[in-house]
């Protein structure tokens, strides 16, 4: 079973962790200078920001001496609480050092992996930290611990009352309260509105998010990532093959930005603009009686559209073209 995932032919980067583990970012580097360099970039990163964050260790705005002290106990801790748990909590202590070996040569650098970590990584480290005091003078470990964990507390406190002041009118389970979302989620719920209110019922749409789609606008989905690996002519006769008319993209998987953009880009003259979902969600409809790879492209005013209600045009979107254009030079702010 693991040989047939990383094997996988259909494995996209972004929607696929055997893609993303085997992928290397460029072409020409080896596997072995791929992995050594992840895990240099990502041990920096999660030892000095990630960890930090969700540990949570207390900050000063605009300093840096914070980080570092911060960033300094944390390695120190994790080192020496290493060593110690391994000669007396061996089966922890290799679960531990199983899963920080995978985030340290895996592709993406996301702080929420180390969440579930937790419960085995702050004993260690509080552990560590002990005995590296211990060691520099008797009663200072306890000390080093006790203030370590009290400021982590407070730290901790202090965030998350905020963030549950923020999160408490969240409904899960159904399309959320928009509050609650980034700009591009909420983009993507008013484009499965549309859809499910404006499209015609047997309409197949193609999407990244093709699950959700399904669920909340009860057409038919055809998920995005096992056509994603194809080359353009393949792509478009695959789209015809399945029928699809409609493709949604947005800004909520990486594939959709770094492959299905160029794939419509390439034949963006097949395509027609039915609707823009601010700030980077659109809906296309695949011309009908088009062959994008044999260049015989209709014209969208000569071709009538599917039965749907009428849709505003978009002003400053004068053609799919220029919406793929739009999209593509549109980047998400880092949040």
């Amino acid at each position: 079973l693991l040989w047939w995932t990383l094997n996988d032919p259909y494995a996209v980067v972004g929607s696929s962790y055997a893609a993303d583990l085997r992928t290397p970012s460029i072409k020409s580097t080896s596997f072995v200078d791929m992995m050594a360099g992840r895990a240099r970039s990502n041990f920096v990163y999660y030892m000095s920001r990630g960890f930090p964050w969700v540990l949570p260790t207390p900050t000063v705005a605009n300093t840096i001496v914070d980080n570092v002290v911060g960033a300094l106990l944390l390695v120190v801790g994790s080192v020496v609480g290493v060593v110690t748990g391994w000669r007396r909590f061996r089966f922890a202590t290799l679960l531990l050092l199983m899963s920080g070996g995978l985030l340290v040569v895996w592709a993406w650098q996301v702080s929420r992996y180390l969440v579930p970590l937790l419960p085995i990584l702050v004993p260690v480290v509080l552990a560590g930290l002990l005995r590296a005091g211990t060691r520099v003078r008797p009663g200072a470990g306890h000390v080093l611990v006790v203030g370590s964990a009290l400021a982590i507390m407070a730290t901790a406190c202090v965030r998350n009352v905020s963030r549950i002041a923020e999160r408490q009118q969240c409904e899960r389970g159904s399309v959320a309260d928009r509050a609650c979302m980034s700009e591009d989620q909420r983009s993507f719920f008013e484009a499965t509105a549309f859809v499910r209110d404006s499209l015609p019922p047997a309409a197949r749409i193609l999407s990244a998010k093709s699950e959700p789609l399904h669920y909340f606008s009860g057409h038919v989905t055809v998920p995005a990532a096992r056509l994603l690996v194809l080359d353009s002519t393949q792509f478009w006769k695959t789209l015809e093959l399945q029928g699809t008319k409609f493709l949604l993209i947005g800004d909520l998987q990486a594939g959709e930005r770094t492959r299905l953009a160029p794939l419509l880009a390439s034949h963006c003259a097949a395509l027609e603009l039915v609707r823009r979902f601010p700030p980077r969600t659109y809906l296309f409809r695949v011309l009908p009686a088009s062959d994008p790879t044999s260049g015989s492209v209709p014209s969208a005013a000569s071709t009538p559209a599917p039965a749907m209600p009428t849709v505003v045009p978009v002003s400053e979107v004068l053609s799919a073209c220029d919406a793929i254009h739009a999209y593509r030079a549109s980047v998400a702010p880092v949040r």
